[in-house]
């Protein structure tokens, strides 16, 4: 006779409401200033459905026989207008999502907690598609534009019935990967303000978005950075595709129920977003910025999840006569999450505030902090994610227990979006070069930390060492210890600043 052994009370432990299983968010918020009663009763709202009905869809739309699926031609042999299918519950999670306004809310305080909140189930084919929606409106919002992009904007602000209506962005191409500034896609004046895009994009996530951000290469461009503009390209014209075909989609390690394709614009008609000089500079520094930001939030929901799953199973789990949670290295795991899960958050409202900053000497701290946050924050939810696994054994890598191997394929991808750590950590020490750090390393390091206690001197110390280091290498790798100490430092000064 096999013995009963319910999972029941590790089940009931892991709660159907992410918000009010975590005090240090409401703390952190208050301590930011969230006062509006209607915005408490949003977030917490959403909360609640993050734990239930969001949390189940996605346990759903990352199975292999869920997972997104290419629609060259619809029931009749017309050209689909999209070229793809997603699973309705990533709709139904993406159009509640953006009805709360996570992609858009004005007050950011509220639209981060609730990404945070969002990302607690993984990306579930919608977090993406949040994030490019809220890089994309700010971009409508931020950047001369034509009446068609104004349009769109409206159109993504409404939610409209039958919905979701969101963006996306394609940027890499084959060629050049990170190094936007070797884009070849072309961009063919009409001569009513619009343009014709030609040309292979390598990495199209969100496929099925209503409204792209795009960049191309005037015909008439210089080669580099300089010559790559921005463009709004619509899905459809008229109810019909915009001139792309869907070439192939990319089988992922994670974030699988997101479409992500190599695609073939063929004609596509695309809007200016901008100056067409300053195309490639506005992507970075409002689209890709604020994904940079959404995947420092995201990277801090997911290290709560592992926390919660965690924390529950080494609390119910029994091993030779205890819980597992009394094991030193199991409950060194559970301090850990604990650790840098409220440190990693407080440190991500803290780089909110310095990326929103509009002071003109504020900009560079705020740019900084936000390539380091996405650096370190996405390595370190990484790791913890896999070391909760290893708490769960051999029940953590099964994809039905727990959403932990979804998480962490998730993570990982969270690492590679919009900048490898490489590629980010060099352009934060060249960052620090043009502040004056190699003249007054403990300075910069204060700037840094802006209004918050940490250990100034000790880490300028180190990065004097680093920024007069001849050999590059050295300082390179030397950059990246620094570069987690001291988010893990400005972490720790934020959330003991909010007391949590």
């Amino acid at each position: 006779m096999f013995p009963d052994y319910p999972f029941e009370p590790f089940l009931e432990a892991l709660g159907d409401d992410h918000f009010a299983d975590d005090p240090d968010l409401e703390t952190l918020l208050k301590h930011r200033g969230l006062s509006d009663e209607l915005h408490w009763k949003r977030v917490r709202t959403y909360g609640h459905f993050v734990g239930s009905s969001a949390k189940a869809a996605a346990n759903v739309v990352d199975r292999v026989d869920t997972l997104p699926r290419m629609t060259p031609w619809d029931d009749h042999g017309r050209e689909h207008p999209v070229g793809v299918e997603v699973h309705p519950a990533t709709k139904r999670i993406l159009a509640a999502t953006l009805r709360a306004g996570a992609a858009f809310e004005p007050n950011t305080l509220l639209r981060y907690a609730m990404g945070y909140l969002a990302s607690q189930v993984g990306e579930a084919g919608s977090m993406c598609a949040t994030a490019c929606t809220d890089g994309l409106v700010r971009s409508l919002q931020q950047l001369e534009c034509g009446p068609e992009a104004k349009a769109a904007l409206d159109h993504i602000l409404t939610q409209a019935p039958g919905g979701p209506v969101h963006g996306a962005q394609f940027v890499t191409e084959v060629q050049g990967g990170s190094d936007a500034g070797t884009n070849a896609t072309l961009a063919t004046p009409v001569g009513d303000g619009s343009y014709v895009l030609t040309g292979k994009k390598w990495f199209c996530s969100n496929l099925w978005a209503q409204y792209w951000a795009v960049t191309a290469r005037p015909a008439d461009a210089p080669k580099g950075s300089r010559g790559v503009a921005l463009f709004m390209v619509p899905r459809e014209i008229d109810g019909r595709p915009n001139g792309f075909r869907v070439d192939r989609l990319k089988d992922k390690l994670g974030t699988r129920a997101l479409p992500t394709a190599e695609m073939t614009l063929t004609g596509a008609i695309g809007y200016p977003l901008g100056r067409l000089d300053a195309g490639l500079a506005n992507m970075v520094g409002i689209v890709l910025s604020t994904s940079r930001f959404w995947c420092t939030i995201a990277a801090a929901g997911m290290i709560r999840s592992a926390e919660r799953i965690v924390h529950a199973y080494a609390h119910f789990r029994e091993a030779f006569g205890r819980p597992i949670a009394e094991f030193p290295l199991v409950a060194q795991t559970l301090d850990d999450l604990s650790r840098d899960r409220r440190n990693h958050l407080a440190a991500a409202f803290e780089v909110l505030s310095a990326w929103e900053d509009p002071a003109p000497e504020a900009q560079m701290r705020g740019r900084i902090l936000v390539q380091l946050a996405k650096t370190v924050g996405t390595s370190r939810a990484t790791k913890r994610i896999h070391e909760g696994i290893m708490v769960l054994a051999g029940n953590g890598i099964e994809e039905r227990f727990s959403p932990l191997p979804r998480l962490l394929r998730d993570s990982i991808i969270l690492e590679t979006w919009e900048g490898p750590h490489g590629l980010l950590l060099a352009r934060s020490m060249l960052d620090l070069r043009k502040a004056g750090a190699a003249d007054d390393a403990v300075a910069a390091t204060r700037a840094l930390f802006g209004t918050l206690d940490g250990p100034v001197e000790a880490l300028g110390a180190r990065l004097h060492d680093i920024l007069h280091t001849p050999e590059e290498r050295g300082a390179a790798v030397a950059f990246r210890d620094w570069a987690a100490d001291f988010y893990d430092a400005l972490g720790a000064a934020a959330a003991a600043d909010a007391g949590i």
